[in-house]
């Protein structure tokens, strides 16, 4: 029935093996995430475009800002930042800094945040006695306007430039953000961008930054300068060589040292490198630039500074040779997991045993030892004290990774500070989407309540609360969505013990959600992003622990959202697309004895099975073949034998029963000659013991079909629900479970095409007449109009 694809693994790539003496460390076990909120993915008219400026907003030497003398330790300065230099009053949301220490009296961290705010746990810079060392960070500006600088030991003098702001909206200045490979540019060594040879102590050099990597007409660059070979320290500019515009200043010490920052470009592309220490030799490279206009690039979205892990101090293994810590940002945080083109992140070294390099890769993989050679690179000497670096990571994959490059183990802080948000488009509205049904927990002796829960085709999300599980008419409906629009089916779950809970996707893509405000109650609390960017609706299941787990399809990959973890974040389950020659397109889940039990649809039909285990491990994947189109149904029976039914490409039900041993037959069985639209829905009817299957048809009406007896897989013939009247559907059916004042039962919903919600309740009758007639199957009902 079709072809069938073999999934990889994401651990098959055959290189790997080579590779295997890599020790990853996971960033995640070395300290508990902490959530910033909610940041939403990219759309049209959110801003983030980046305008080069230069201004001095303090300087305690000078008295520029205010301020006049060194800082002492704890001490907390307070600048204006808003209206100064060319940084407008408003439609600011981030600033691009160099915060800069000048001969501190003792090692300190200066941290830059906005002032009225919480200072953050991560330093800004850090620095030992009598350096002055300066670095770059991406800060959100007070709701006065102002920036806050904290020093931490010691007195020392502070200087914080403006190299950029960041827009709260796209208008007609500044641009995006457009990551590339790491590249160098310039290479005073060789004579790349500019003429060959150290820099002269007074000298000036010009250097191209503009060609093959940097398009002309580009507005800044994201530079890596480094300056080596320095016998004493100084100061590197860079100026834009033949037109006014903003300068920047690296402070070196004797040896090695690099500043990550934001370069102005001229439109010749041309800059002056002027030297005012020992004779230098300088290198510039890149790993993205900022476009020429604000409809290009991607878009900046500040955070509260975020710890993504402490390797340092006691808070974590230390990183030994050739190890690595992998951050996974997308999905995380409220991000999405995808859209999301580079991260702004403050890396602290610590520590090293041994003078050397941590590379800064894109993704999470294992990498050859090429990729890791070319990769952009942090520089550290051994015994060094900690010292911050400005990083703009490549996670186009959702992750970076931090290699330790170096011959000794090597201490780490990584900190968020925002993320570049590609453009994404809104979700359509699915049309006719089916409803789903779950009845809450029964209160001691009392019924549970029936919940209903649907996207109508103006994208409102309606719950019906059904007070009485005999009673139609009881229900009210509630349109918990407001002015917000949602798609796709709505996940109807509740964890045990607690409220029942609706879980949906907005229009913006990311995964919203939604709780009652008490079990059985009509009421619903306001809604929660949790990130994700999917563009498909979620699915919800309950483990056995009572904890709920969401699942979400992304570009053919399966993602996770436990709910049970100490700080809940969307992470990967699959195989990415890259690593496999299938992607994943449609899921269904069903609890078994040893997890969840998934069934997963390939993008060519193929039908693949595997366990979701409590601790949120997956087995690997069962090929069970086919030629099925579109999600499946899964029916689990004592023992936890699963059947799943779908429906195949021709239209025909098709269904296959896992075998005792566990294994599963290689054939498919179809049921009867019916062709059907849409998904099947399935059940082990209370009533008759047996398996009934229902569809929609291409006439849509919907009909059922029984098993002819208790297990035995052959299938009596197809019937409409209603055989005496017509009763289209536009939505595939459900069916749900219930108890009610005579006992176990089910029921089949769907709604027509006036939007009216019909249910057909399965009729509970005296054991003599369970061969009754189709006719007294069911009892149709249509439940009371939502209001307008």
């Amino acid at each position: 029935m079709g072809s069938r694809r073999r999934v990889i693994r994401r651990d098959g790539r055959s290189w790997l093996a080579a590779a295997s003496a890599l020790l990853c460390v996971s960033a995640a076990l070395s300290a508990p995430f902490t959530s910033p909120g909610v940041a939403q993915a990219d759309a049209a008219g959110k801003g983030g475009d980046y305008v080069p400026v230069s201004a001095v907003l303090l300087d305690t030497r000078s008295g520029v800002g205010g301020v006049t003398g060194t800082r002492g330790a704890g001490s907390t300065t307070a600048v204006t930042a808003l209206g100064v230099g060319g940084v407008p009053a408003s439609n600011v949301s981030a600033l691009m800094v160099e915060i800069t220490a000048i001969g501190p009296t003792a090692s300190t961290a200066l941290t830059v945040f906005p002032d009225g705010a919480t200072r953050p746990v991560g330093a800004s810079l850090n620095v030992s006695a009598g350096q002055t060392l300066s670095n770059s960070a991406v800060v959100q500006v007070g709701t006065n306007g102002k920036l806050a600088v904290h020093n931490s030991a010691g007195s020392t003098h502070v200087k914080l430039d403006v190299q950029g702001y960041f827009t709260t909206s796209t208008g007609s200045t500044g641009a995006g953000f457009v990551p590339i490979k790491h590249t160098y540019i310039v290479d005073t060594n060789v004579g790349q961008g500019t003429t060959a040879g150290t820099i002269a102590s007074g000298a000036s050099r010009t250097a191209t930054l503009t060609g093959s990597a940097i398009p002309p007409g580009a507005s800044a660059l994201v530079a890596n300068i480094r300056v080596t070979g320095a016998t004493t320290a100084g100061t590197l500019t860079i100026a834009p060589t033949n037109e006014a515009g903003t300068a920047r200043q690296v402070n070196y010490l004797a040896g090695s040292t690099h500043e990550i920052m934001t370069v102005k470009l001229p439109s010749d592309g041309q800059v002056t490198l002027t030297n005012s220490g020992s004779a230098v030799h300088v290198v510039i490279a890149t790993y993205g630039y900022f476009g020429s206009s604000a409809s290009t690039g991607a878009g900046m979205r500040p955070l509260s500074a975020v710890r993504l892990a402490n390797f340092y101090n006691g808070g974590g293994t230390s990183i030994p040779s050739g190890g690595r810590a992998s951050f996974r940002i997308g999905g995380a945080f409220g991000l999405p997991t995808l859209g999301i083109a580079a991260a702004a992140v403050n890396v602290t070294v610590a520590a090293p045993t041994a003078s050397g390099s941590l590379q800064v890769l894109p993704g999470d993989a294992l990498y050859p030892p090429d990729m890791i050679s070319r990769a952009h690179a942090i520089y550290f000497t051994a015994g060094q004290t900690a010292r911050s670096y400005f990083v703009v990571a490549d996670v186009r994959s959702g992750a970076f990774t931090i290699h330790n490059g170096s011959e000794g183990t090597v201490q780490i802080l990584a900190d968020l500070q925002g993320w570049f948000a590609d453009p994404l488009p809104t979700v359509a509205i699915e049309q006719n989407t089916p409803t789903s049904v779950l009845q809450t927990q029964p209160s001691g002796t009392a019924a549970g309540t029936i919940e209903y829960a649907y996207t109508d085709n103006l994208g409102r999300v309606r719950v019906g609360h059904q007070t009485d599980p005999d009673n139609y008419g009881s229900v009210q409906w509630t349109t918990i969505s407001g002015n917000d629009a949602f798609t796709g089916r709505p996940g109807l779950y509740q964890p045990t013990g607690k409220p029942m809970e609706v879980v949906t996707q907005n229009i913006d893509s990311n995964i919203w959600r939604s709780a009652q405000t008490a079990t059985g109650s009509a009421s619903w609390n306001p809604w929660t992003s949790l990130g994700g960017s999917m563009p498909s609706p979620p699915l919800a299941a309950v483990q056995a622990d009572g904890t709920s787990v969401l699942f979400s399809i992304e570009d053919g990959r399966i993602w996770h959202y436990r709910s049970g973890d100490s700080s809940p974040t969307w992470k990967i389950l699959t195989t990415t697309p890259w690593y496999s020659y299938s992607t994943f397109d449609k899921l269904t889940v069903a609890r078994i004895d040893s997890g969840l039990r998934m069934a997963a649809t390939t993008d060519d039909g193929v039908l693949h099975t595997a366990v979701y285990y409590p601790d949120g491990t997956l087995s690997d994947f069962t090929d069970l073949g086919g030629n099925v189109t579109g999600s499946t149904s899964m029916i689990v029976y004592p023992g936890y034998r699963t059947r799943v039914v779908g429906r195949s490409t021709d239209g025909s039900v098709v269904t296959k029963l896992q075998n005792l041993d566990g294994t599963w037959p290689s054939g498919w069985d179809t049921v009867g000659t019916l062709t059907a639209v849409g998904t099947p829905a399935a059940i082990l009817d209370p009533v008759l013991g047996r398996t009934a299957i229902v569809v929609r048809g291409v006439d849509n009406e919907v009909y059922r079909v029984f098993e002819t007896a208790q297990g035995s897989g052959a299938w009596g013939d197809w019937a409409r629900v209603n055989p005496d009247v017509s009763d289209p559907a536009v939505t595939d059916p459900t069916v749900a479970p219930f108890a009610g004042a005579n006992g176990q039962s089910w029921m089949i919903v769907f709604r027509n095409a006036n939007d009216a919600t019909r249910v057909y309740e399965r009729q509970v009758v005296p054991t003599g007449l369970r061969t009754a007639t189709p006719a007294a199957e069911f009892t149709a009902h249509t439940l009371p109009i939502p209001p307008a």
